[in-house]
């Protein structure tokens, strides 16, 4: 076994896809229990396969002290060639606004509208001429719906005038563009994320690259090298280039080695799967499960280490982090369990078709 791959013992007989009985439903929004619990991250956790390969989490106290997420509304990232002209500049007008308020959801479809909002809402900002440029573009390769629109991306005003693009949210890897244009929310992703990290590397011009998901590692530093198979050890160009060869469909995450990225799962359908990622390290028994993974997808709430706990200076280390809400993970996880597989209109003429054929065939044996 690869000691870069830090998962659990289920991963070796599952795949994240075993049928299960239809997860429950929890407690109406007013009465919603905190999401972070303690016990409850506890009891859905398996056991790993190695000593540190240990999932800590982030103490419920710690978690709660994290200011939650204000989400703003967004607009759409356009290919250079399809932005409306003067979109631009009509974008740096516009007033910040709260697209995400929880005390404005009276009805199940509020709360399922909402969630999409947080499914679509970026975690992570950054000015916007990184990526409004043709070369950005002609780099990256980003996949393009029918209607001009990057869906992994968009832009938003979180200070009037200041234009900023937003990735980071659900959306950047749990989402596809068919070859045809189509946009599908919550399939397997295929937007290039490493290929999109290693432009900002490029750009960033940095004397060393910084190590990526490392902090997530609580192991001591000759632990830390093994499981990062030693990559930053290596020059800048080498480092890039291990990025640049992740296809899209892969994303690299804590925990996982270098060398042997985790595939993006899809969501479609996940509400009938007994486990959550494609390493089955979770137990899935209710929305509330799926609201507490998507909020593991942060990054800085949990770690592996063989420690009992998480020390005090990892704590601090995240102390500026962010977090979902309760009600933003809830709706987020109400919208996740809505995702169902596409209908093929084209379907039953095929089945057709093929009958056809087969009575066709076998009338004329019979004769």
């Amino acid at each position: 076994m690869k000691t870069g791959v830090v998962i659990s013992m289920a991963a070796i007989l599952l795949t994240g896809i075993v049928p299960a009985q239809p997860a429950e439903q929890p407690a109406a929004p007013a009465e919603l229990r905190r999401i972070w619990d303690d016990a409850e991250l506890r009891e859905i956790t398996l056991p790993p396969v190695l000593p540190q390969g240990k999932i800590l989490y982030l103490p419920s106290d710690a978690y709660y002290r994290l200011k939650p997420l204000p989400i703003y509304k967004t607009y759409p990232v356009y290919h250079p060639d399809r932005e409306p002209k003067g979109y631009f500049e009509w974008l740096g007008k516009q007033e910040p606004e709260i697209a995400f308020d929880s005390q404005k959801l009276k009805s199940d479809a509020d709360w399922m509208r909402a969630g999409r909002i947080v499914f679509e809402a970026p975690t992570d900002f950054a000015p916007a001429g990184t990526i409004h440029d043709r070369t950005w573009f002609i780099k990256v390769r980003p996949p393009i719906t029918t209607d001009g629109i990057v869906p992994a991306y968009s832009y938003v005003i979180r200070k009037k005038g200041v234009v900023e693009v937003g990735a980071g949210g659900c959306v950047t890897c749990h989402s596809r563009v068919l070859p045809d244009g189509t946009y599908i929310a919550g399939a397997q992703g295929n937007f290039p994320v490493e290929r999109a990290y290693v432009e900002s590397l490029r750009r960033g011009h940095l004397e060393k690259i910084p190590p990526l998901f490392a902090s997530g590692l609580l192991l001591p530093p000759q632990q830390v090298a093994e499981f990062t198979e030693h990559l930053y050890e290596r020059s800048n160009e080498e480092i890039i280039a291990t990025f640049e060869a992740m296809i899209p469909g892969v994303v690299m995450r804590s925990g996982f080695g270098y060398l042997d990225p985790p595939k993006v799962a899809d969501l479609i359908g996940v509400r009938d799967r007994r486990y959550l990622d494609l390493t089955a390290r979770l137990i899935h028994r209710s929305l509330l499960d799926i609201a507490r993974y998507g909020s593991m997808c942060w990054a800085s709430n949990y770690f592996f280490s063989n420690r009992d706990s998480v020390p005090e200076e990892a704590i601090a280390a995240v102390s500026d982090s962010m977090r979902y809400s309760d009600e933003q993970a809830y709706a987020f996880a109400l919208y996740v369990y809505s995702l169902k597989p596409r209908a093929i209109p084209s379907m039953t003429a095929l089945v057709r078709f093929v009958l056809s054929g087969t009575r066709a065939r076998a009338r004329k044996t019979a004769r």
